[in-house]
């Protein structure tokens, strides 16, 4: 589907979609192991016309792309297709004690028909690894694709139907109104990347029916840098390879430096330094940074280093909005009211303040990064510090002594909370995601007697079976997990007790 779609295309699509998802085919292992080998033949059949297009969309430099983009896609679907057949296993549990004799099971069901809204600083990535979580689920998926990547948007759109099922999955583009459009339907999932601005409006959207969903969301990602740091030259060269990657337009990219007031100098010092190492002496000539995604973007970027409040401009500071290009920039001591740091700059802005103790930074990180950012980086050696920096401050992830790289593996669960996010994915935590969590308890119906059915469960409630019923409560729980053996002798306790006679009875007709 292509820009300019009418309601009666999306209603199309969403009904074909419908139809597949109710075949039940989407639910079969090996569906879903078709889908995923075809995603991956897609991605390396044609990588290099992926990496043209995010040239095209982002100008950022090749590895990055590879590295962000293709490589970890190929890893992530190679991780899925190796372990989703363990995935897919219903997980058992311990029963109640009163449900005995009883089996319960967890089991992954689809959801159905999923939504994924992709955003432009990683147009690919950010559109298939969602994608590839709803595949490994099950489900039938439509990715919205970034209005401002249109390079790779035409891309995915032309490749798509050569290797999906395109019954079972659908390439919606276009911009404010077509993403306005496909949200009015009802969806049984939604996973959105962005901003905390249109997340809250995609939140009120799921809302109307009340769609479970995801948001990846981003923020103010707060550095602090210890007194008793050992490397100050490592610390600037990771933090200025993690805050200009993607031209600083990264959800995880370090937004300011707390440094302890003894190293702010030298640190300063060295982050100029780095930029002129990764950069060279003109930035903008350089082919290893990207550019911002719009001129726009640009001039927001421009009008922020021009305001005072937002800090001295130690190196850097200029911007080409003609050529998006924003130069590697360090300010220092901005007010922590200044609108820089009230916003995401996703730019290549780094900020710096001085602070005396971790007592101080906590209680900065609270004004402006509010409860929960998105990352966490800490830079120490000493582990009493770090536990402190963990301990009292919330974050969607945490990296000690680098940065970005709660992104990197694709095992682990990477999400926010609060105002950066709501719900994890990545390898497991992508198929639990997409998947509802069935619980299945079994029972026997040819099991009906006294003891495995005992009548102290059902009315009318004796002052014998409340006693009994009371006793068991208290001693034995109503929730925990008792041993056959266990049961057994409680069950034959309360038989006795209730019908003695009748266990005799039983007993004498076992022995002849």
């Amino acid at each position: 589907m292509s820009k300019g779609n009418s309601n009666e295309d999306f209603d199309m699509l969403i009904k074909k979609l419908k139809t597949k998802f109710e075949s039940g085919e989407t639910r079969t292992y090996s569906w879903r192991i078709a889908q995923m080998q075809a995603l991956r033949r897609m991605i390396v059949n044609h990588e290099n016309e992926f990496l043209d297009a995010l040239a095209s969309d982002l100008r950022r430099p090749l590895v990055e792309s590879v590295a962000a983009e293709t490589a970890t896609m190929v890893g992530a679907i190679d991780h899925a297709v190796k372990n989703l057949k363990t995935f897919m296993k219903p997980q058992p549990f311990d029963t109640f004690a009163l449900s005995y004799p009883s089996t319960t099971t967890v089991q992954y069901e689809p959801f159905g028909l999923v939504l994924v809204i992709a955003p432009f600083n990683f147009p690919f990535m950010l559109a298939l690894k969602p994608f590839l979580g709803a595949i490994m689920a099950g489900n039938c998926a439509v990715i919205k694709t970034s209005e401002y990547c249109h390079a790779v948007s035409s891309a995915l759109k032309k490749y798509f139907p050569l290797y999906m099922d395109m019954d079972a999955f659908g390439i919606v583009e276009g911009g404010v109104k077509e993403t306005e459009e496909i949200l009015s339907r009802q969806w049984d999932f939604i996973f959105f990347t962005g901003s905390p601005r249109v997340g809250k409006i995609i939140a009120q959207a799921a809302a109307q029916h009340l769609t479970p969903y995801i948001l990846e969301l981003g923020g103010k990602n707060p550095v602090i840098v210890d007194k008793h740091v050992e490397d100050l030259d490592v610390v600037a060269k990771r933090l200025i390879w993690g805050r200009c990657y993607n031209a600083g337009q990264i959800c995880l990219s370090p937004e300011y430096v707390l440094c302890h007031e003894d190293h702010v100098e030298r640190l300063t010092s060295l982050l100029a330094k780095y930029i002129r190492v990764f950069y060279g002496e003109n930035p903008q000539e350089s082919g290893d940074l990207g550019r911002m995604i719009t001129k726009e973007a640009a001039k927001r970027v421009k009008n922020l280093l021009i305001d005072r409040k937002n800090g001295k401009i130690e190196t850097g500071g200029k911007v080409d909005e003609e050529d998006r290009y924003v130069a590697p920039t360090i300010l220092s001591d901005p007010d922590y009211d200044s609108p820089i740091m009230k916003a995401e700059t996703f730019a290549p802005v780094l900020t710096i303040n001085r602070v005396r103790s971790l007592d101080e930074a906590v209680s900065v990180v609270e004004k402006v990064s509010g409860k929960a950012p998105l990352a966490l980086y800490i830079f120490s050696n000493r582990q009493t510090f770090i536990d402190g920096c963990l301990s009292r401050i919330q974050s969607g992830g945490a990296v000690v002594n680098d940065c970005l790289l709660t992104g990197v593996n694709p095992t682990s669960a990477f999400g926010g909370l609060g105002t950066s996010g709501s719900g994890c994915y990545q390898g497991k935590y992508s198929f639990e995601a997409f998947s509802h969590k069935r619980t299945v308890v079994r029972k026997h119906l040819n099991l009906n007697n006294m003891l495995c059915d005992p009548d102290i469960r059902y009315p009318p409630f004796t002052q014998q079976k409340t006693k009994w019923f009371l006793w068991a409560c208290r001693r034995v729980g109503m929730i925990p997990s008792v041993s056959w053996a266990q049961l057994a002798a409680i069950s034959l306790l309360v038989v006795l007790s209730l019908n003695p006679r009748g266990v005799l009875s039983l007993l004498r007709s076992s022995v002849l």
